[in-house]
């Protein structure tokens, strides 16, 4: 009887195991699901204006515990010219992308921005990513999307790809203006003889610049035919060099500072103001022939991109501005200062935009 009862239990087992192992509990999980949108959260209206894309993440459904979110930023550039290979191509370039951890892979082209933090990738909450360019460029103008991923648990303890989406492109486009700068030289005081103090100043206004940073040079000379001489010259990082035409015994005679204000018209005008102890040489103050220059104006540091294989264009494409000149009168021949001009490369080569006046 025992002998008959044992293939009975045996099948009985046998079929349980059939019945658990086709339970629908214990088949593969479906893959998440979720939707995702691209939304402008700020639009540039001129070159250097900052921009901010955010990717959001809605109506998620099966997601197991302990599964994350990672974001891939892409960059199709605007149709170009013809002959201009990296717009006319309409190649997809990676700007960036953050992994299951948080991670940050940067693309080719953009890696130096993403470096130096002029491009910035961040997750402001679990289901939000948002991309930033702190100062767009021009070659920044193109349609943009981002691919979440969603990455589950894996059976080895790792993730893997479960899920990935991809938005409709997002066009950022704006119409360039073109830089202008006006520059007005002004007497101050003047000198009614050898000896005796100079001083002038040189206010610039400036329109469709973002931050720009100024140097200064200053020159002099005899007559308006002799050969042009460099008393000294202003960095943007406010250090200052003497040229040929100063005198080393009189450096202690002579100011230059920058002062920066804000006018009623919203522009920033930006005044170097130039005081001497002489009609001829003129110097810098300060104890042991040490310079002392002005307020240190903030010049935004240069950054690569995509477009740095690219060459300055033509010095005579910046945007300029001519002031009479200014006369010192005194002892022949009459010392002038030379008209005071600015040059600023256009903004659509980069994020340096330091300028030169010549006073």
């Amino acid at each position: 009887m025992l002998f008959h009862h044992v293939p009975l239990l045996t099948f009985r087992v046998c079929l349980l195991m059939f019945l658990a192992l086709s339970s629908p509990h214990l088949s593969v999980p479906p893959e998440p699901n979720f939707a995702v949108t691209l939304t402008p959260s700020s639009t540039p209206q001129v070159t250097g204006d900052p921009t901010e894309l955010a990717c959001h993440v809605t109506n998620i459904t099966h997601f197991l515990a302990g599964g994350r979110l990672g974001v891939a930023w892409e960059y199709t550039p605007l149709p170009g010219p013809p002959g201009d290979r990296l717009t006319t191509t309409q190649t997809t370039l990676p700007i960036g992308s953050l992994d299951a951890h948080g991670n940050l892979k940067s693309g080719t082209l953009y890696h130096d921005r993403l470096e130096s933090g002029a491009i910035v990738l961040t997750r402001v909450e679990p289901d939000t990513f948002k991309l930033r360019f702190l100062r767009t460029q021009d070659v920044d103008m193109g349609a943009y999307a981002c691919s979440v991923t969603a990455w589950t648990p894996s059976r080895q303890g790792g993730m893997e790809e479960a899920a990935e989406f991809l938005t409709p492109p997002l066009t950022v486009r704006w119409e360039p203006k073109r830089p202008s700068l006006t520059a007005v030289a002004q007497r101050v005081r003047e000198a009614v003889a050898g000896g005796a103090t100079f001083e002038m100043s040189c206010t610039i206004s400036h329109v469709h610049l973002q931050d720009p940073g100024y140097s200064v040079l200053v020159q002099t000379q005899d007559s308006v035919d002799s050969a042009t001489r460099t008393v000294l010259s202003l960095s943007p990082d406010s250090v200052l060099q003497h040229g040929g035409a100063t005198d080393p015994n009189r450096r202690d005679s002579l100011v230059l500072t920058k002062t920066v204000r804000l006018s009623s018209a919203s522009v920033w005008p930006e005044c170097s103001r130039l005081t001497g102890a002489s009609t001829g040489v003129i110097s810098p103050p300060g104890p042991n022939n040490q310079a002392r220059p002005g307020p240190k104006l903030s010049a935004p540091s240069p950054t690569r991109s995509r477009s740095t294989s690219r060459k300055l264009a033509p010095r005579s494409l910046w945007p300029s501005a001519l002031t009479p000149p200014l006369c010192i009168p005194g002892r022949p021949p009459r010392w002038c200062v030379p008209s005071a001009s600015l040059e600023h490369p256009p903004s659509q080569v980069g994020d340096d935009t330091h300028t030169l006046i010549r006073l």
